[in-house]
């Protein structure tokens, strides 16, 4: 096994997600992603394409603010055709869950693969 300097992926989520820290403000958001965009549902999407969580292409990635602006969510919703290998590799990147369930809790953050891998969900308990 080869050693690296790279935290691990739980690491990384309990600080936050895509550079920016639980309870960064909108604006930062904005200022980070300048083609970011509300949806008609009340999230926020960077602008910027695709991204992957724990390897996984999403087709939608969204971004939840609280009440005082705070980034508290962020939601991942996989194509259709990998679903099957969210759970996977999830499971693979954070290694066991702390339940039955596909969850995990990294201090106050939770990271939650729904049954089929529909979405997978990391929210920040503090600023929920």
């Amino acid at each position: 096994m080869r050693r690296t300097d790279r935290p691990s992926a739980s690491a990384e989520l309990a600080l936050g997600w895509n550079g920016l820290h639980w309870g960064s403000p909108l604006a930062e958001f904005r200022a980070r992603f300048p083609h970011a965009a509300r949806t008609e549902s009340g999230w926020w999407v960077t602008g910027e394409g695709a991204e992957e969580f724990c390897g996984i292409p999403m087709a939608f990635t969204q971004y939840g603010f609280d009440q005082r602006d705070q980034l508290y969510m962020v939601s991942f919703i996989p194509e259709v055709i990998h679903r099957d290998r969210l759970a996977p590799a999830a499971l693979n990147a954070l290694g066991a869950p702390s339940d039955y369930a596909t969850v995990w809790r990294l201090g106050d953050v939770v990271v939650e693969v729904k049954i089929a891998g529909v979405v997978a969900t990391v929210t920040h308990g503090r600023y929920a």
